[in-house]
């Protein structure tokens, strides 16, 4: 059993850190992506409808800031979490 735990953390390094955004603005976010900054890699760019719920995995490089950006849908301009 302390085999598998260890080959499935080792795994998991492989994928980066998981990322759950939860939309509960009542308003649906359009565009929402996850931002890297050291790296200025993105993944994602998609619609989240209110109540919904994405996840992604990211690889971020050494310690470095994770932003979530979306387009507001009620301003129409763009946010950051």
């Amino acid at each position: 059993m302390l085999l598998l735990y260890i080959a499935g953390i080792a795994v998991r390094s492989r994928f980066g850190i998981r990322v759950v955004i939860s939309n509960l603005s009542g308003e649906t976010l359009r565009n929402v992506v996850v931002k890297v900054e050291e790296s200025g890699n993105r993944y994602g760019r998609a619609d989240l409808e209110s109540g919904g719920r994405k996840r992604t995995w990211v690889q971020p490089v050494t310690e470095c800031h994770i932003n979530v950006e979306f387009v507001d849908a009620k301003i129409s301009r763009m946010g950051k979490l």
